[in-house]
């Protein structure tokens, strides 16, 4: 992910540098190698995070999202290029880099296989015009079930988004509360509030092991799943002393 950031911050570099010397045309193909090298080194990481290996399909999925965004972070940043406005191009990455702040919360607070999930819902969101916000309080990488709550997870925003929904804003938050973790998920819907059919959510959410709490409020629903404390043993430090 920090690749990412670097990927972005020179190629703006190199559009301004490229507006003053116009000669230096490499500065701009450097650009171009960081970005690709960005884009694969993070979806390699991802597959590795965690001793997660997605498929292949998935991993070439996720591969086409990200060239995807940033291939229009290029044509952006282009645009502003050519109407030598170099003062927006910094304001653009800066934007852009809280976006790439959101992914590296999702890839590396949660289990990988809920990681991909949610990973794949922003691209989807974003596209669509919804707002997404992100604010993870708690490390929940390490817990038991990774693939239980990816399927919980994906289970909950196809029935709340998948189905033609008119959601306006999305908020995805941990925090820790009376000894559980808790990953709330928050929508807010332009006009009727869709029904996630709670008993369904409830039976994936025992695979986890989770508890899972739905609240309607005017046009907002509030999905809280209550995550168990139970946590994937740290990987034994090469060379420790056996007692």
């Amino acid at each position: 992910m920090f690749l990412g950031v670097g990927a972005l911050a020179l190629l703006g570099f190199s559009w301004v540098w490229l507006l003053c010397e116009p000669e230096h045309h490499w500065g701009l193909l450097s650009g171009f190698c960081f970005l690709g090298g960005a884009a694969i080194g993070h979806a390699w990481a991802l597959g590795l995070h965690h001793h997660f290996v997605p498929t292949a399909a998935e991993v070439v999925h996720l591969l086409q999202l990200q060239r995807h965004a940033f291939l229009n972070h290029l044509q952006v940043i282009s645009a502003l290029a050519q109407l030598n406005k170099p003062e927006h191009i910094c304001e653009y990455i800066t934007s852009t880099n809280k976006d790439l702040d959101r992914e590296r919360c999702l890839t590396g607070l949660l289990p990988a296989e809920a990681g991909l999930v949610l990973l794949d819902w922003c691209y989807r969101l974003h596209d669509a015009g919804v707002a997404v916000q992100v604010d993870l309080k708690t490390d929940l990488s390490r817990l038991a079930n990774g693939t239980g709550l990816a399927a919980l997870l994906m289970e909950a925003l196809t029935a709340l988004i998948g189905a033609g929904s008119a959601v306006k804003e999305v908020a995805l938050k941990s925090f820790s509360e009376d000894g559980d973790e808790v990953l709330e998920l928050t929508l807010v819907f332009d006009g009727n509030l869709p029904w996630p059919r709670p008993a369904r959510l409830r039976e994936r959410a025992r695979t986890v092991p989770a508890e899972v709490k739905v609240k309607r409020q005017e046009n907002t629903l509030t999905l809280a799943i209550l995550l168990t404390p139970v946590h994937v043993p740290a990987a034994p430090k090469v060379g420790a002393a056996k007692s």
